[in-house]
């Protein structure tokens, strides 16, 4: 800094070393006319890039809310006008002259110029090539000044959205999502109100919201006239955020009351493009909510929105006390307590008599040594974890057969009890999604362990579980041996989800299983299926619910 500076001036020396300014000022220096002038970035409210000298222009909204197509003005080209001085100026005397021009950069018009004229005389030609070659250097800096900030805003949008997968990714509730979640808002929007609301699968209604109000007026406000965030809002109507202003009754001293506009944002929660939830923002902000805070809190929304998905799904709402605890229920079937659990009927194109039968002797040992063969093809697809369940003697229940050989495999056999047939699963279970694999004959993905081995486990316990294995998601593809179901082979739990690709190969290796149980067995009489190909062909177009 120059020697004899004061050190209060350093802010200021900093605020006029930006190029867009200086810039103006020399233009300002060329021009002993130019009273004021101002750039305006091409977009809608804050876009002053810089200001020097008096531009009552400002107060018109008409220009600093203008957007230029391509052929409006020249490129880089000043243009004067007679333009009326806004009533909000207070402009004293002669009224000035409009100098506008729209800049220019890398043919992309990146501002406008307005500026202040105190003469009625037309610009002569030095003037105007000073003015046109200020145009270009201003157009070139506030491109500039553009990138530097985009390049800005992506980072900041990747950390957000980073730390906000951390935070929800150890986060399995709905009452701790939305801590989460208005967190992620707080760093994104400033607001004093925040809610979010997750909707019922089966009724048009509300099934849970998680509120947080700072400001006691807005709490009052709320209780007397509160927002509606149900399935029938317009954000979920519409499937897309929508914003708007709501004016409140504020409470003053002794009994005196006074009206503010709040502005509201809303962003709906979408899976497969069909709204499960609203997100509620509320800010008492003068100019609202600009464009860029909008397209960074609708990003940290749709990060949020599967995770919000799979707490629905399993009801996962820390009940009270005196509430039923709220099982898991896969695809789009109802989230119901356990004791009011909705069972579904089997399917009538499918034989569930056993084929795969505990026959004495070379039978059974050839069985055995087929599925254990298979278990180990499916380590090999990149999937060691996994086990295989089979048809009862009756026909009604799956029950648990083998695992594959690998430790937690251990671990998950002497909790759920696979190999000694402790663990079982009727057909008709509405909310085991093995069961529901194997009556409607397809390949099903699931995201979480406690989907396929409920009601064995809690939740609590099949979490611990997941943890210890590094992750849930589970691939069921059913065992259909001589055109009649066997059972069911479970590739998981595992960190990541199977690709179609992999998927389509593990359908392949156990059809190829189901062939020599055929061959091994004394083709027992049953259904055959609608489809033979049926199971090959869901795996390529129907996974199930996406984890």
């Amino acid at each position: 800094m120059a020697a004899g500076l004061p050190q209060e001036n350093a802010p200021r020396l900093a605020e006029l070393a930006s190029p867009i300014e200086a810039t103006l000022r020399i233009l300002q220096s060329s021009v002993p006319s130019l009273m004021g002038a101002a750039v305006v970035r091409q977009g809608g409210a804050e876009t002053v890039a810089a200001q020097l000298g008096r531009v009552p222009w400002l107060f018109d909204s008409r220009l600093t809310q203008l957007e230029l197509s391509d052929d409006a003005l020249p490129a880089n080209h000043a243009v004067l006008l007679d333009w009326p001085v806004p009533h909000q100026a207070e402009w004293v005397g002669a009224p000035p002259r409009l100098l506008i021009a729209r800049l220019v950069a890398s043919e992309r018009t990146v501002g406008v110029l307005l500026g202040t004229l105190i003469t009625r005389e037309q610009l002569d030609s030095k003037t105007r090539e000073a003015v046109e070659l200020s145009c270009q250097l201003i157009a070139a800096a506030v491109a500039t000044e553009r990138l530097v900030w985009e390049s800005e805003q992506q980072a900041r949008r990747l950390r957000v959205l980073n730390e906000l997968q951390t935070a929800l990714s150890s986060s399995l509730d709905a009452r701790a999502l939305g801590r989460v979640l208005r967190d992620a808002m707080g760093a994104v929007l400033e607001h004093i109100g925040f809610a979010v609301s997750l909707f019922h699968p089966q009724r048009s209604e509300v099934a849970y919201r998680y509120r947080v109000v700072d400001a006691d007026a807005l709490s009052g406000e709320n209780a007397r006239r509160p927002l509606e965030d149900g399935p029938t809002c317009r954000a979920a109507q519409r499937a897309e955020r929508v914003v708007f202003t709501r004016e409140l009754e504020l409470t003053l001293d002794a009994g005196r009351t006074m009206r503010r506009q709040v502005h509201v944002a809303q962003f709906p929660l979408l899976v497969a493009q069909s709204p499960i939830g609203v997100v509620t923002v509320q800010a008492f902000r003068p100019d609202g909510f600009t464009n860029d805070e909008l397209d960074l809190a609708q990003n940290v929304v749709d990060t949020s929105a599967n995770y919000f998905a799979h707490a629905r799904k399993a009801g996962m709402r820390r009940p009270g006390p005196e509430e039923p605890k709220f099982t898991l229920v896969t695809g789009t079937g109802p989230i119901a307590p356990a004791e009011e659990r909705v069972t579904e009927q089997p399917s009538a194109t499918t034989e569930v008599t056993p084929v795969v039968e505990a026959a004495p002797g070379a039978l059974a040992k050839r069985t055995d040594q087929t599925l254990r063969q298979l278990l180990v093809h499916v380590g090999a697809l990149g999937s060691p974890h996994a086990f295989i369940v089979l048809v009862d003697d009756a026909g009604t229940t799956l029950q648990g057969h083998s695992v594959s050989d690998w430790a937690f495999m251990k671990v998950l056999d002497k909790a759920i009890g696979i190999t000694t047939r402790a663990f079982s699963v009727a057909l008709e279970d509405g909310a085991n999604a093995i069961a529901r694999a194997c009556r409607e004959t397809r390949v099903i993905s699931v995201a979480w362990l406690f989907e396929a081995i409920q009601p064995a486990l809690a939740w609590e316990d099949a979490l611990a579980l997941e943890r210890a294995a590094g992750g849930g998601r589970c691939t069921i593809v059913p065992l259909i041996v001589a055109g009649r179901l066997a059972g069911a082979v479970i590739a998981g739990p595992s960190a990541q989800a199977m690709s179609a690709q992999t998927i389509t190969q593990l359908a392949t290796r156990v059809e190829a299983a189901a062939e020599q149980l055929s061959r091994a067995s004394d083709g027992a009489s049953g259904v055959l299926l609608n489809d033979p190909n049926a199971l090959r062909l869901s795996a390529l177009r129907e996974l199930g619910p996406s984890a």
